[in-house]
């Protein structure tokens, strides 16, 4: 299957891509689900969702295989995808009175691809984000990020001795 290739859908596959499982024992989490409008991408820790406005693959799973000047390479796959939505419900519903979350920088980086900005919820175990395409560089549609199994506590204190700062 190819898709046409332009700046925005090429960002959208980079930053799904980018979410997708490396680790071949678990092949359905190396492919980007599609239904409908809404397009999914996970390696377990990460989630990212874009739901545009206009679908520009046909449903079911999807392997990156790369892309070229004029397309984007994908190979169908078979399997089960999981449940993401339930993921998804548990961070909107979830505790929303942690003041510390422990992030990844690395992964926080490749969530936030080249979105204009970010907004961020988090029940201290999850980070839930919301992203704003204000500088088209997606296609249009909403677009959802979730890292799940952060730290809640840390016996380091990173902010010590920045007091005076504050």
């Amino acid at each position: 299957m190819k898709v046409t290739n332009t700046k925005q859908v090429k960002n959208l596959f980079a930053w799904l891509h980018g979410v997708t499982s490396k680790d071949a024992s678990r092949p359905v989490l190396m492919a980007i689900h599609v239904k409908g409008k809404t397009m999914e991408a996970t390696d377990g820790h990460m989630l990212a969702i874009a739901i545009l406005d206009e679908p520009i693959l046909e449903d079911g799973l999807w392997r990156y295989e790369g892309a070229t000047k004029e397309s984007i390479i994908l190979e169908p796959m078979v399997g089960e995808y999981p449940d993401v939505k339930m993921i998804v419900d548990y961070m909107r519903n979830g505790v929303k009175d942690i003041r510390q979350v422990f992030i990844n920088p690395y992964l926080m980086a490749k969530m936030c691809g080249k979105f204009f900005s970010v907004q961020l919820q988090s029940n201290g175990e999850s980070l839930l984000m919301g992203y704003s395409n204000e500088n088209d560089m997606y296609p249009p549609g909403k677009y959802i990020g979730v890292l799940m199994g952060m730290r809640k506590e840390s016996d380091y204190d990173l902010m010590g001795g920045f007091e005076e700062y504050v």
